[in-house]
């Protein structure tokens, strides 16, 4: 964390090392003490600056989409794909290995039309259909397969796979914007603004807020800060996991 002095403002940063769990890779919450010689007081408005990060967000990850189910012949399988980011080549490679492994000597044809992006699956021997996981964690709608069909040899997604992973984040704090935003059941959280990922994966973002009114919150009354919390939540209400790459975070406070 470092504190520049601007007059009537102040720039504060937060960094990967201002994590509540810094050796964990896993940790997205982060806590900065001012101290009573740092304390800003009668802040009226903070905006985000800037955010520094690299894409490193998988497509496919544990306990989330990480299962592949479906039946054949009546019979149930389910397996488990590691966490990673992954193309749609790299999936139906790793889908057709497990597949036809399981069902030797039935081999199994997975296609991807081009022009809808959906995606084919065939049996060269009897029907099968792709499941929805139980547990939540399937990775059925990511592929394009949102209901269960009727057993039949080849079964088509119903609609375009998604690989795109997380194309944007939102940075809540309890301190600085309490109540802030109304989700979609009508609650209220503490967002602070959603974050673009504008890079691909594997790349470097730096993301600068080109209207100041979506960045920041202004205060009825003043308010004091002596310490500040952020988490970083993905588009599920879920912790963002930036798996073990660092993240920088620029705020600028008005008094």
């Amino acid at each position: 964390m470092s504190i520049k002095d601007t007059s009537t403002s102040k720039l504060i940063t937060v960094r990967s090392r201002d994590r509540k769990n810094k050796a964990g890779t896993k940790s997205t919450n982060f806590e900065v003490y001012l101290g009573n010689s740092l304390d800003i007081h009668e802040v009226q408005r903070i905006v985000l600056r800037s955010a520094h990060f690299v894409n490193g967000f998988y497509n496919v990850v544990f306990d989330y989409n990480n299962l592949f189910a479906y039946s054949h012949n009546g019979n149930d399988y389910e397996f488990g794909i590691s966490g990673g980011f992954y193309t749609i080549a790299e999936i139906m490679t790793e889908l057709k290995t497990t597949m036809d492994a399981q069902l030797n000597p039935v081999v199994v044809t997975i296609d991807l039309n081009t022009n809808t992006n959906k995606l084919l699956f065939a049996f060269s021997a009897g029907n099968g259909y792709i499941k929805i996981s139980e547990n939540g964690s399937t990775i059925s709608p990511t592929l394009g397969f949102l209901i269960e069909s009727a057993p039949q040899p080849s079964v088509n997604g119903n609609r375009g796979v998604n690989l795109s992973g997380t194309t944007h984040f939102f940075l809540q704090s309890k301190v600085l914007s309490p109540g802030n935003n109304v989700d979609s059941k009508s609650n209220l959280d503490n967002t602070l603004i959603d974050v673009p990922v504008l890079c691909p994966f594997g790349s470097v973002c730096h993301y600068e807020p080109y209207d100041d009114e979506l960045a920041s919150i202004n205060y009825d009354s003043p308010i004091n800060i002596s310490y500040i919390d952020i988490s970083l939540i993905d588009e599920d209400d879920a912790p963002l996991n930036l798996n073990g790459y660092d993240i920088e975070l620029v705020f600028k406070v008005y008094f």
